[in-house]
């Protein structure tokens, strides 16, 4: 009877171990789909800053005054980058902790179950 408890234990651990390998992938799937996120809003606002600045030159050829606007534009762009810079980084930080602290509950489900007589 005793071995038979321990199989069903080891039965449960197993799909308790699925699970959260289950988990694991899903959180690496969704860090990877921020990440391509965050990726292309850099991009985007970097190519609508050089758009903008393309038309504040353009705007200086024919004599207009827009030297305050091009360093307002090149400093709010330095403010953006920086900002999904710090937000990338706190994100990766936070899926990492995330990840180490699922591989724990991995690891000790794989110690519980391989504790387990084999009567």
């Amino acid at each position: 009877m005793a071995g038979d408890r321990n199989a069903d234990k080891r039965v449960i651990l197993e799909r308790e171990i699925r699970l959260k390998e289950n988990q694991l992938d899903d959180l690496s799937q969704e860090q990877h789909t921020i990440q391509n996120q965050i990726e292309k809003f850099q991009n985007n606002m970097s190519q609508l800053f050089r758009q903008e600045e393309e038309c504040y030159y353009m705007l200086h050829q024919e004599g207009e005054r827009i030297d305050n606007q091009t360093v307002t534009l090149q400093e709010v762009s330095r403010v953006m980058r920086e900002m999904s810079d710090r937000q990338s980084d706190e994100l990766e930080q936070g899926y990492r902790i995330a990840r180490i602290n699922a591989q724990e509950e991995i690891e000790q489900l794989h110690r519980e179950r391989n504790a387990l007589a084999w009567d």
